[in-house]
Formats: structure tokens, C-alpha cells, sequence
């Protein structure tokens, strides 16, 4: 077991939240995405579609993850996670979207915050209600 990963569970245990979840949950966490000193949005739904990603992990087309449902354990509810499931990827040397990478003219570097907190393995934190994820790319 990775040690940020041990690190978010016990924080969340800490929390009063356990794994599977007692029933259904229903959180948001909000993604700041600052490419080259521009905000931009998350992408966008595909026509016809209600949410993008998966059905526990996903977005309304309103830079907020959503986690709906029961979670079984806490690394299924990842910032990475998240990323992958809306067609994002996220590395500490880019930010692509659908396969086009989202660059200032040239090699950058990310530097992600969770809750105001500078965090490299941001891609392991397990998404909590209130969350809120910076990720800063130039």
C-alpha cells in the first residue's frame, strides 16, 4: 500500500467516514484549472449525456466533481480517478484533454492544492464533500 494513500485513509477515518459508506452519498468538491494563467473548464458533456465520467464519479458540466452513490473504498473515489473517467490526463509535466495536450508553448510543470495545501500526490487524495482542487499549469 502506497504511503499517501495510508495517509488518506486514516485522515478520512479520522473523519468519521468509513468504507463502504453507510448508504448512498452525495458530495462535491470544486477543480480549478489554471492553464497559463487562464482558468478553463472542465470538458464538457457530449450531447444527449447527463454527467460526464462515471456514474459514481462525475461532472455536470459545472467544474465540480460529483461522488453519488454507495463508495466502497476510498480509492475509488481518486482525484486520478476522477480525471481518467472525464477523458483527462494528468501528470506533473501535463494537463491533456481527449488525447491533445494543454501546454503554455512549452514544457511546464503542475503544481496541484487540496484545500489550500500544496500536494504532489494530489492524484491519490480521495474526494471529500467541501473539497476543493487547484491545479495551477505553466
Amino acid at each position: 500500500m502506497r504511503k499517501p494513500f495510508l495517509l488518506t485513509l486514516l485522515f478520512l477515518v479520522g473523519c468519521g467516514v468509513t468504507f463502504p459508506t453507510n448508504g448512498p452519498v452525495h458530495w462535491h468538491a470544486t477543480v480549478e484549472l489554471n492553464i497559463c494563467g487562464d482558468l478553463i473548464d472542465l470538458p464538457r458533456i457530449p450531447p444527449g449525456q447527463g454527467h460526464l465520467g462515471a456514474s459514481l464519479l462525475h461532472t455536470h458540466d459545472d467544474n465540480i466533481i460529483h461522488v453519488e452513490g454507495v463508495v466502497q473504498r476510498p480509492e475509488d473515489i481518486t482525484v486520478g480517478r476522477f480525471f481518467r473517467s472525464i477523458g483527462m490526463d494528468v501528470t506533473s509535466e501535463s494537463v491533456g484533454e481527449y488525447g491533445k495536450t494543454l501546454s503554455c508553448g512549452g514544457s511546464g510543470q503542475l503544481t496541484a492544492y487540496v484545500n489550500g495545501e500544496e500536494d504532489p500526490d494530489f492524484l491519490d487524495h480521495s474526494v471529500r464533500d467541501g473539497d476543493v482542487i487547484q491545479l495551477m499549469f505553466g
